[in-house]
């Protein structure tokens, strides 16, 4: 996570992040401004409660042809997606105001490690 002001395969399941378990919006994991390694190992996502209070941005990289992975910012409160990244590429970026749930997808169930920035 950054608080700069700025407006395929399987995994195994040892490759979990520490923060497990942070399937559901509820038991979101809390962050704040950092790097953080995980992993999409089953179909559910994986959450980050955002301990930014002003702007900021998430950037995630992984590979993509292990899998798709994808960025949803839900914010305080709300079970409704506002922001989110579904590109394509190796990296997805979003940018939100405040604090709120992250949510690291894997498109269409897609597993792959990756590093949340």
């Amino acid at each position: 996570m950054d608080d700069t002001g700025e407006s395929g395969s399987e995994e195994e399941e040892g490759d979990e992040e520490d923060s497990e378990p942070n399937n559901t919006l509820e038991e979101a994991a809390t962050i704040g401004a950092g790097t953080f390694e995980g992993g999409i190992c089953t179909p559910d996502p994986d959450n980050y409660d955002i301990d930014i209070s002003g702007p900021g941005k998430a950037t995630i990289e992984f590979d993509g042809a292990a899998g798709d992975l994808d960025l949803v910012v839900y914010p305080s409160g709300s079970d409704q997606g506002d922001v989110s990244s579904q590109g394509s590429g190796n990296i997805e970026e979003v940018e939100f105001t405040g604090g709120g749930v992250l949510s690291v997808v894997g498109y269409g169930g897609a597993s792959a490690p990756y590093s949340l920035t």
